[in-house]
């Protein structure tokens, strides 16, 4: 079954962080051959964006097609996003998304979180009368993205703290499984 896009760890972040790299920067390239992104903006046109918030931790945007549709984009905390969804595509025909399913996505979730990525669930909907029930959404997957700490920022803590310098860790993640190991 296919939960979504999946990276795989290597050994060290370095590498991976540089896979991650390369592969946005190739997926980037093959995304602008085929599409140009001010054409992309005049096509679907934003309407309104709903920035995430403390009870929702999840953004979307909602854009305008040519042919007058809705067409509104979600991503945010997988276990949330994956909740208001009602469809997903497998093997390129939209399917009920079924309780079996969204346990294999929060499974496929918490493996990657565990594995220090930051992972963020993906989802849409189109619409020709308009969006009014977001929970009617296709899932399309999990993204993970790795963020390591700096090279350096344990020595420069260790610097901070021996010349009498406090110090606090802050963390804007909404998985515990992506905190714990980034210690």
């Amino acid at each position: 079954m296919f939960v979504g896009a999946r990276m795989t760890a290597e050994p060290t972040f370095h590498k991976l962080y540089v896979k991650v790299a390369v592969s946005l920067l190739y997926s980037t390239h093959q995304f602008l051959t085929h599409y140009h992104v001010i054409e992309l903006r005049l096509k679907y046109p934003l309407i309104q964006t709903q920035p995430r918030s403390e009870n929702r931790n999840y953004m979307s945007t909602i854009h305008t097609t040519v042919e007058q549709h809705k067409f509104v984009a979600v991503k945010g905390s997988p276990t949330e996003v994956v909740q208001i969804c009602k469809w997903w595509l497998k093997n390129g025909q939209l399917v009920p998304l079924t309780e079996e399913d969204r346990q294999a996505i929060e499974i496929e979730n918490d493996r990657m979180a565990g594995k220090a990525l930051r992972v963020l669930g993906v989802a849409y909907a189109h619409s020709p009368i308009g969006i009014e029930d977001i929970n009617d959404l296709t899932w399309l997957g999990l993204v993970g993205m790795a963020d390591p700490i700096r090279a350096g920022a344990r020595e420069l803590m260790r610097d901070f703290h021996q010349a009498g310098i406090n110090t606090t860790s802050k963390f804007s993640v909404d998985q515990a499984g992506y905190c714990e190991n980034q210690k």
